[in-house]
């Protein structure tokens, strides 16, 4: 592929970027013992080697992208070498490596042209590690259209060379998109992401959970982000349509995450029966049961801390409708909780 080419051809000039390096590092130690700044160009030369020959031995990593940014590498390789093989030239006509390094470390506008050269190469460089972390491997396009099944061996194996590598020492981003996205077919025992999903990996992570798509006849309940205080909170609701008073809704699926209960308050993440609410109301000292609503029908008793009137918000999904009683922060503002209802 194209992109063995760039990176051959980058790895060559540096290589021999650094043979004359090496060289005037050598001289240098006999005269002054003046590495420091030598060595630190000779290191960010062998560390960009290092990201060249990870991509040129793995096959997987040869993507339009990676060869985009490899292809910068070497445009920043080129210019860095040009620098080095000027000054070696001018060397050999007069005073040796001695007169060579003295240019670098002496020489104050030489040594300037060499820091641009080297920032420029480690920015090129920066670029190709982020280009490492966004490839995407181990996936196969499926159906439905935007369906990728993914080949959790291949995606796990090839995070364990990357990791191998100084510089991306974090993985594949994709590595951690699976940990939040990716559901498994209990038919066929492969895990899958969207089209949608692949396309947050140009952003570094964390990545927002995502629950698995809902099967035939399943249902889920989220209730996630409420802050409620001095109040009563019931995630999924009193009852069940068309039940008893001993009914209760429970769906396929429940997650309750990333809320809080202060000032008193009870917080019920899935749902109560009406008979239950009434033994709450017996047993439970300070306990009322709810006589008034949210907008969307959440049950909600006692009151905020304050004078500022309860408010509430909500967001629903799909058929069945959903509520959120958010309580109320501190200041009296109401905060954004989300409990969201989904059924197929």
């Amino acid at each position: 592929m194209e992109v063995i080419g760039v990176v051959a051809a980058s790895v060559d000039i540096l290589g021999r970027s650094l043979v004359v390096l090496e060289r005037a590092r050598t001289a240098r130690i006999r005269q002054k013992n003046g590495l420091a700044h030598l060595q630190g160009v000779t290191d960010d030369i062998e560390a960009t080697v290092a990201l060249l020959r990870l991509i040129a031995a793995e096959e997987t990593l040869h993507q339009e992208h990676v060869h985009q940014a490899a292809t910068h590498v070497k445009q920043r390789a080129n210019n860095l070498y040009n620098l080095i093989y000027d000054l070696d030239e001018k060397s050999q006509l007069g005073g040796g490596f001695s007169r060579f390094v003295d240019h670098f470390i002496d020489g104050q506008g030489e040594q300037q042209r060499l820091e641009a050269m080297r920032k420029d190469l480690n920015d090129a460089k920066t670029t190709m590690i982020i280009a490492l972390q966004m490839a995407q491997v181990g996936l196969v396009k499926s159906m439905p259209a935007g369906d990728v099944i993914v080949n959790i061996e291949v995606v796990q194996q090839v995070n364990e060379r990357v990791q191998h590598c100084p510089g991306l020492e974090q993985g594949l981003r994709l590595i951690q998109l699976l940990s939040q996205r990716a559901w498994k077919d209990p038919k066929t025992d492969k895990w899958h992401l969207t089209d949608q999903d692949l396309a947050e990996l140009a952003k570094p992570p964390p990545y927002a959970y995502k629950p698995a798509p809902l099967g035939p006849g399943q249902t889920r309940g989220v209730v996630q982000d409420n802050v409620v205080e001095g109040a009563t909170f019931i995630g999924m609701g009193i009852g069940k349509d068309g039940g008893d008073h001993n009914s209760v809704y429970h769906p396929t699926e429940l997650i309750v995450s990333s809320n809080r209960a202060t000032g008193g308050a009870l917080f019920l993440g899935g749902g109560i029966s009406a008979a239950n609410m009434v033994y709450l109301s017996r047993e439970m000292s300070g306990f009322h049961i709810p006589t008034a609503t949210a907008q969307n029908g959440a049950p909600q008793s006692g009151s905020p801390h304050g004078n500022t009137p309860y408010r509430s918000a909500a967001q629903t999904d799909a058929s069945r409708g959903g509520a959120t009683q958010n309580g109320v922060s501190q200041n009296g503002a109401p905060r954004n909780g989300v409990t969201q209802w989904g059924s197929r």
